[in-house]
C-alpha cells in the first residue's frame, strides 16, 4: 500500500519542534503563524543540560523545553497529546493508521538514524511529521524542517530513529491530532486536562539512561498552566 497526504504544507524552519507544530496548526486549524510566534506561544525557551554514560556527544545543552508541543496545544485549547509506545510494531501500526485516515502525525526520534539527514549527530528528541508511506519500497515520507518537500526515509532507519537500541530513546513517542479535537480559538491553558509528556530521556516508567538538569526555567509559570494572556497575544498576531 502507498499513501501520501499531498495537501500537507511543510514549512522549512530553524527548530524542529516549532516548525513541525507550525505545519500541524496550519493543516488542522487553518492558523498560519511565523515560527517565532509558535515557539513563543508554546513557552519554549529553556536551558536543559543532558548527560549520560555512553552518550555521543557525552554532554548536550539545548535551549527549549521538553513540553513545547503540548504546551502550545494547551495555549490554543487544542487537544494535542503525546504518548510513548514500547512495542515497535504497534508503534508503527498506530501512526500508519493515522496517515491512512489522512491525518499527518507528529513523531519523535534520534536524528542520527534518519537516512535522509546528512548531518550526523545523536539527538533523540528530534521532531518531524509523518505524511505518507510506501509499503512496497519500505519507505516513509516525512515533513522535516530542512525542505518544503517530503523526505523519503527507509522503514529501517525510521524504526531505529524512533526507538534506538542504545543510548537515549523517546520510545516511539508520537502525537495524534485531528480536526475533531482541534479548536482554533486560543484559551487559557489547563482547560483540557492533558497528560504531561515525559522528558526526552525518560522511558515509559519515567527512568532512563541519562539525567536532565534544568539550569534555568524562565517558562515555569506557563508549564504549570498559567500562560500569560494567550488570547491577548493571539489578537496581536491577528488570529483571534
Amino acid at each position: 500500500m502507498k499513501t501520501l497526504i499531498e495537501n500537507y504544507r511543510s514549512f522549512p524552519g530553524e527548530h524542529c519542534g516549532s516548525t513541525a507544530m507550525r505545519g500541524l496548526l496550519y493543516h488542522y486549524c487553518g492558523i498560519e503563524l511565523p515560527e517565532a510566534a509558535v515557539f513563543g506561544l508554546g513557552a519554549g525557551l529553556d536551558c536543559v543540560h543532558l548527560a549520560a554514560a555512553g552518550m555521543d556527544p557525552a554532554v548536550v545543552v539545548f535551549g527549549r523545553t521538553v513540553t513545547l508541543e503540548t504546551d502550545l496545544g494547551r495555549a490554543f485549547g487544542i487537544d494535542y497529546r503525546e504518548q510513548p509506545e514500547t512495542d515497535d510494531a504497534e508503534a508503527w501500526e498506530l501512526v500508519r493508521r493515522e496517515v491512512l485516515a489522512g491525518r499527518p502525525t507528529m513523531l519523535s526520534g534520534d536524528i542520527f538514524d534518519l537516512d535522509y539527514r546528512e548531518f550526523k549527530v545523536h539527538f533523540p528528541g528530534h521532531r518531524f511529521v509523518l505524511v505518507g508511506f510506501d509499503d512496497e519500497r519500505e519507505t516513509a515520507f516525512i515533513a522535516d524542517r530542512i525542505r518544503a518537500e517530503p523526505e523519503a526515509c527507509s522503514y529501517a532507519a525510521l524504526f531505529a530513529s524512533r526507538n534506538p537500541p542504545e543510548g537515549i530513546s523517546t520510545h516511539n513517542l508520537w502525537g495524534p491530532l485531528s480536526r475533531d479535537r482541534a479548536d482554533a480559538r486560543p484559551r487559557r491553558s489547563g482547560a483540557l486536562g492533558h497528560r504531561p509528556v515525559q522528558p526526552a530521556h525518560a522511558g515509559p516508567g519515567g527512568g532512563g539512561a541519562g539525567s536532565v538538569d534544568r539550569i534555568s526555567r524562565p517558562a515555569d509559570h506557563q508549564r504549570r498552566g498559567r500562560h500569560p494572556q494567550p488570547r491577548r497575544i493571539a489578537r496581536g498576531l491577528g488570529i483571534a
